[in-house]
C-alpha cells in the first residue's frame, strides 16, 4: 500500500511539474510577413442560342503581393504540441484583369491551429478557421464569410522571435457564374460569334514569409 502511495505520489508531482513547465512555455504571439496571392479566374462564352463554345478558353491566372498580420496565443499541453489561437488579416493586390480591373482582396480570420515542435527548434502546424473576405473588382465588391486552412513551418531563432514560413488556402463564394459582357473576343473568334460570357473566380491562395515575436 505504502509502494502505491508513493508511486502516485510520485505521478502527481511529475504532473504537476510537467504542467509548470508547459505553462512557461504559453507565450503571446505578434506577427507580420510578405504574402504572394495566387488564384485562377475562368469563364465560359456563350452563343446567341445559348450554348456554350468550349473551343474557346476563357481562363487567367492571376496573382499579386501584398502584406499580413497575426496575434494570438499558444497554449502547450505537452512539452513539444501546442494549440495556437490567433486572428490574422491578409491583403493583397491582383494584377490587372481585362474583366475585373486591378482587384484587391482582404481578408480578417480567427484560427485554432496545432503546433508540434522538435528539438532541433523548428516546429510544424497545421489547422483551420473562418474568414471574412473583402474586395472590390470592376463588377462589384466582393463581400462575404468563407473557410480559411494553414499549413506551415517555423523556425525559433531565439527565445522571443521565430522565421515562419505559412500558406492559407481560403475557401469563401466570390464570383460564381456571373454573367458579364463579353470585353474582348477571344483570338479566333469571328464577330457575332459570342454573345454572352460568365465568369467563376475561384479561391485563393496564400504564401507568407515573416517574424513572430512570441512573449
Amino acid at each position: 500500500m505504502k509502494k502505491l502511495a508513493c508511486i502516485l505520489c510520485g505521478f502527481f508531482f511529475l504532473s504537476v511539474a510537467q504542467a509548470d513547465e508547459m505553462a512557461g512555455q504559453n507565450k503571446f504571439m505578434i506577427g507580420a510577413s510578405g504574402s504572394f496571392g495566387f488564384m485562377e479566374r475562368s469563364s465560359e462564352y456563350y452563343n446567341a442560342q445559348g450554348m456554350e463554345i468550349d473551343q474557346f478558353d476563357g481562363d487567367k491566372s492571376l496573382s499579386g503581393f501584398g502584406g499580413s498580420a497575426r496575434l494570438g496565443y499558444d497554449v502547450y499541453f505537452k512539452p513539444t504540441q501546442a494549440i495556437r489561437i490567433y486572428a490574422d488579416y491578409i491583403g493583397a493586390s491582383f494584377n490587372k484583369d481585362e474583366i475585373l480591373g486591378r482587384m484587391n482582396l482582404n481578408h480578417i480570420g480567427v484560427n485554432v491551429d496545432y503546433r508540434y515542435d522538435f528539438a532541433s527548434g523548428f516546429g510544424v502546424f497545421a489547422g483551420a478557421g473562418a474568414v471574412y473576405n473583402m474586395g472590390k473588382t470592376n463588377l462589384g465588391n466582393i463581400d462575404g464569410i468563407g473557410a480559411g486552412f494553414n499549413v506551415g513551418g517555423a523556425y525559433v531563432i531565439n527565445d522571443y522571435v521565430e522565421l515562419e514560413l505559412r500558406m492559407k488556402f481560403i475557401v469563401a463564394e466570390y464570383f460564381n457564374n456571373k454573367a458579364v459582357n463579353p470585353v474582348r473576343l477571344p483570338n479566333g473568334a469571328g464577330a457575332g460569334t459570342i454573345t454572352a460570357q460568365n465568369l467563376d473566380l475561384d479561391a485563393p491562395m496564400y504564401l507568407m514569409l515573416g517574424l513572430n515575436v512570441r512573449f
